[in-house]
């Protein structure tokens, strides 16, 4: 994707959608000794005794051990009766996830805004729990070896033991998704952003008997759409701001640039007799030229013929805010429009993040809001405009009070839409051009092909929002933000608790993954990632290094392997790969979205076969290494040079899957006398055999061999369910030979 430095359009708008996701049938838990945070909580102790019997190393605890390397935090499940009850458990979560000290291997946060990350109804007070779903967004960012999850379930609508069920049955088998909801109804949704346009025709909702209330609004962004909004509709503007507004020294009123401005404040200290501070000139002259942004401010509304005010306060302080607001009233009237803008910045990753920097950058967005919407509790309020951040969808590494502060904002802003019948805009900015956003910034937006939103775009872009009569709350603005987070990195462990199952796939003892496995599991990826899409055809499926499991016995030191799901820049195309922690690349395969191969007929069956050397038992006995629940072929139609029919007992994918690779490997035993194992398929299509209990046994596999060399065979074969459906189609799947003869 090829983007500039500065957009000079508009910017583009994502919308972040509740989409129905079935779960993935995978595990996320590994074996290491799991926390479940909130041992007071009866859904902890139900949650307990569902992951021990499943065989996890499960404990309740009030607080995390510092070396945990599991942990389930369920204190967002606990009662919230009050806004500060949600407040309270944001920032104990915080406060887990900072300590933990070891290398993390799962991180789940459980909480309930409805089951539904605050898109369905109003959860009253628990909105104020919305935080949580970007802690877990920006742990996922800097601990990236780490499975993260973000769980809303709807608890208070279901018995302890349901809730603890369910979740338990998201751990251990939903998939990679980091955003799960989980309503009472039993439906399982994802939150996908989407690009929505505007419609072209939009009204003109803030008008001239409009008064606006602007915190943060004087400076910056902020000023730059409303001197915008002031020209297209002439509201009334209050702006709110913590700098006091002071007269600037005659000395100084000539000076433009930074350098002549402490130049004269230097020299006018010098001419009062005093030694110049330099940290004192620095801070006077930051002070002046703030004085002199708000003043342009408003210079610049009042010459669109709007009425303008400046204030001061602090949106923090409950009394000072009253008497700005008393003083609205007073002078031009009830304010009609909220707008929050206020917000700053204390960048530390998780774990070097103090409280205090924490509970400022958080609490100038949350408790701000909370206090506006307090001392305008009485008043005809008809729009709430919140400047929101991208990093609430997306997370961003060292921003974890300010991702969760504005996922709050955007959470609440919703809630209030309907409990005060207000229209509502949470407003995910990206990064602009000015602000926030340093040369240094700008450089590393860049390199990311993150363009920068201009001011005037920008403020275009606003005055649209809040004129449309789009649905919605949340818009994401800006382009190269979430388009970039598409994909998945899960961590996949294959060991005695996981993956039972694989104590029959064991060559001299060592238990060995079937490619079998990795086509479902890339399969079930493709799912998570595009929910909504038929992705049906692996292409050019290659395995690069085969996955021996030595500490298949011991899940502690199990390996853990990553499967990256990426899309490309047309959104079409995607790639999936299976590497070792240390990038190691093991498996590899693309896809095409909605395209299949052009050789998907299916497989004649042959009419007669070649004597077959051996039945279902004399193949596992005499050719085949595999046993238990591999030993899936349970009867042999026939395996000639050059075709094989066999039934299959089993439908889980992986094995119905394997079972027609053990045809190829029995049918190059036959025609070669040697053994053999897959290193490539041109094409697998998949049509319904991962349909669960639509799928009925036995299964019958049809290969046929296209060709038979000194080095491989190369091979198609065909699953059927037992009325002939298609299920599942493998296309030039490559068999190479190893060893010596069989006898």
């Amino acid at each position: 994707m090829t983007v500039s430095a500065v957009s000079d359009t508009t910017p583009s708008r994502h919308v972040p959608e509740l989409v129905a996701s079935p779960p993935a049938q995978l595990n996320m838990l590994t074996a290491a000794p799991l926390a479940i945070v909130d041992a007071g909580l009866k859904v902890a102790m139900e949650l307990e005794t569902i992951l021990v019997r499943r065989g996890f190393d499960a404990q309740r605890v009030d607080e995390a051990p510092e070396d945990a390397r599991q942990i389930v935090d369920l204190r967002g499940l606990s009662p919230v009766d009050t806004v500060d009850d949600a407040l309270t458990i944001q920032q104990n979560s915080f406060r887990t996830a900072r300590a933990t000290t070891g290398d993390i291997e799962t991180y789940a946060v459980i909480f309930d805004t409805g089951g539904s990350f605050g898109f369905g109804e109003s959860p009253g007070p628990r909105a104020w729990l919305g935080g949580l779903a970007a802690l877990a967004k920006t742990a996922r960012l800097e601990w990236p070896e780490t499975t993260v999850k973000a769980i809303d379930i709807a608890s208070h609508e279901m018995d302890a033991k349901s809730t603890a069920l369910r979740i338990a049955d998201e751990l251990t088998g939903g998939g990679p998704q980091l955003e799960v909801a989980l309503d009472a109804d039993g439906n399982r949704r994802t939150v996908e952003t989407r690009r929505i346009a505007l419609n072209d025709s939009v009204e003109a909702a803030i008008g001239a008997d409009d008064v606006i209330v602007a915190s943060g609004g004087a400076r910056g962004v902020t000023a730059r759409c409303l001197i915008e909004l002031a020209d297209q509709s002439q509201p009334a503007i209050v702006l709110l701001g913590r700098t006091p507004l002071e007269d600037e020294p005659p000395i100084t009123r000539n000076a433009s640039s930074d350098a002549a401005l402490k130049r004269a404040l230097i020299q006018s200290a010098r001419d009062r007799g005093e030694e110049p501070n330099l940290r004192d000139i620095g801070d006077r002259a930051a002070a002046i030229k703030k004085c002199r942004q708000i003043r342009a401010t408003i210079e610049s509304i009042e010459a669109t013929g709007s009425t303008v005010r400046y204030l001061r306060a602090d949106v923090r302080d409950r009394e000072t805010l009253g008497e700005a607001f008393d003083r609205v009233r007073e002078e031009l009237g009830a304010p009609t429009v909220l707008l929050h803008a206020a917000g700053v910045l204390a960048d530390k990753r998780i774990r070097e993040k103090s409280d205090e920097q924490f509970e400022f950058v958080f609490d100038t967005k949350v408790d701000g809001l909370r206090a506006l919407l307090e001392v305008s509790a009485e008043d005809p309020l008809r729009h709430l405009i919140v400047f929101s951040s991208v990093a609430a969808r997306t997370g961003n590494v060292g921003q974890v009070d300010y991702a969760m502060a504005n996922e709050t904002l955007n959470k609440v802003a919703s809630a209030e839409a309907r409990r005060r019948n207000l229209r509502a805009h949470a407003l995910n900015w990206g990064p602009w051009d000015g602000g926030m956003v340093d040369e240094s910034l700008r450089a590393h937006f860049k390199s990311r092909g993150v363009s920068l939103i201009d001011l005037d775009g920008g403020a275009r872009a606003f005055c649209r929002e809040i004129n449309a009569s789009s649905p919605g709350v949340e818009v994401v603005l800006g382009d190269g933000l979430v388009e970039a987070t598409d994909g998945i990195c899960a961590y996949i462990g294959h060991h005695k608790i996981s993956h039972p199952e694989l104590m029959g796939h064991a060559i001299d003892g060592t238990v060995v993954v079937p490619a079998a496995l990795i086509i479902e599991l890339f399969f079930r990826l493709l799912h998570s990632v595009h929910p909504d899409r038929r992705l049906q055809t692996l292409r050019d499926l290659r395995v690069l290094k085969g996955i021996q499991l030595p500490d298949f016995e011991d899940p502690i030191r199990a390996e853990r392997h990553k499967a990256l799901v990426t899309c490309q820049e047309d959104d079409e195309s995607t790639v999936l790969e299976l590497r070792g922690l240390d990038d190691t690349p093991h498996y590899r395969a693309t896809t095409t979205s909605g395209a299949s191969p052009s050789t998907t007929s299916a497989l004649n069956t042959p009419e007669s076969f070649d004597e077959s050397r051996w039945n279902a038992d004399q193949l596992y006995e005499e050719v085949l290494f595999h046993t238990h629940e591999f030993a899936a072929i349970e009867s042999v139609q026939g395996i000639g040079d050059e075709a094989a029919c066999a039934t299959s007992s089993t439908v889980r994918p992986a094995i119905a899957i394997d079972a027609g690779i053990q045809l190829a490997l029995a049918q190059g035993v036959a025609a070669d006398g040697r053994s053999s194992l897959p290193t490539s398929i041109e094409y697998f299509t998949e049509y319904g055999l991962f349909d669960g209990a639509a799928v009925e046994g036995p299964l019958k596999i049809v290969l046929v061999t296209r060709k038979t060399d000194a080095y491989k065979s190369v091979s198609d074969f065909d699953i059927r369910d037992h009325d002939g459906r298609l299920l599942a189609s493998a296309r030039g799947l490559q068999m190479h030979f190893h060893g010596d003869e069989l006898h």
